[in-house]
């Protein structure tokens, strides 16, 4: 199966929206105040924030970095090897992490080259974030973010 590059398309889209957008300030000169003023605040504000959980706060503070869940899975397996006897399948260890939403992401996962190793967050301008995710919200640094991403 041909695995999508998510870079590739999010390149591919990036100029898709920017024609789309050029091609709005030319039919509607005049008339885009608030999409324009929108836009200059998103370029201004930008920033990636991702809600967490208690247990995923205290891990994102311990290690001062945001992982995956399967990094997070990985270093959980390690320490589980380290300090005890107990085997832990990586599937059903996987599954129970994801809960109701296992199918979809797995599907989705396996859609991208290299989509075990995503990492999710959300666009902020400011606010209190996605609280379906957790009740705590960090906010990243944005020249890491920047930096992160080719």
């Amino acid at each position: 199966m041909n695995k999508c590059n998510i870079f590739e398309m999010g390149e591919n889209n990036s100029d898709y929206l920017e024609s789309q957008y050029d091609l709005l300030k030319q039919n509607y000169k005049g008339s885009l105040e608030k999409l324009e003023a929108f836009v200059e605040l998103i370029e201004r504000e930008w920033n990636v924030s991702v809600n967490m959980r208690p247990e995923r706060i205290f891990r994102f503070l311990t290690l001062g970095y945001c992982d995956s869940i399967h990094g997070y899975m990985d270093s959980l397996e390690k320490t589980i090897r380290e300090t005890s006897d107990i085997r832990v399948d990586r599937e059903v260890f996987y599954r129970n992490l994801l809960k109701k939403s296992k199918d979809k992401r797995i599907a989705f996962e396996q859609q991208f080259d290299g989509g075990d190793k995503f990492k999710y967050g959300a666009l902020n301008i400011g606010g209190i974030g996605v609280e379906k995710y957790g009740c705590f919200c960090v906010i990243l640094d944005r020249l890491k973010v920047r930096n992160t991403y080719p």
